[in-house]
């Protein structure tokens, strides 16, 4: 019962292309699902960072750097710290493409680019269990 307690969650997604904000707002999982793979097949430059999150307090969330091969993942189990960010390989140096967050470009390290697909599994993950996945490794924010 707690698992279709979850998935019933309602998600709103915003992000912007670093010139105009959009959101959505009351998805289901699978409608998050189906957007963030039609814009992940999307041509964008910078890409997007897309948060995700639960119109209830106190309820995790999670933003998704979509990158065309490599994304980044961070999140936040609740408004108070810690927050995490994806961990790909801990010894990449440098720093990654442009994303667009919050109406400005950004860089995240390389260390933390997984690849899309982990990223897209992780996203599923967390729209049905709100939980930190366990098939990457995390950095703590």
């Amino acid at each position: 019962m707690k698992h279709q307690e979850i998935t019933m969650t309602k998600w709103s997604l915003v992000w912007c292309d670093c010139t105009e904000v959009y959101e959505l707002k009351d998805l289901n999982v699978s409608a998050v699902i189906e957007f963030i793979l039609e814009l992940h097949g999307k041509e964008l430059i910078p890409r997007p960072v897309v948060e995700m999150f639960s119109d209830e307090i106190d309820k995790p969330s999670m933003s998704i750097a979509l990158g065309r091969f490599e994304s980044v993942v961070t999140l936040e189990p609740s408004i108070n710290p810690p927050y995490y960010i994806s961990l790909g390989d801990n010894q990449r140096e440098g720093l990654t493409e442009l994303f667009c967050h919050g109406n400005q470009a950004i860089e995240y390290y390389a260390r933390n680019l997984v690849s899309s697909a982990s990223a897209l599994e992780i996203l599923n993950e967390f729209l049905h269990s709100q939980n930190l996945s366990k098939t990457i490794e995390w950095e703590r924010l």
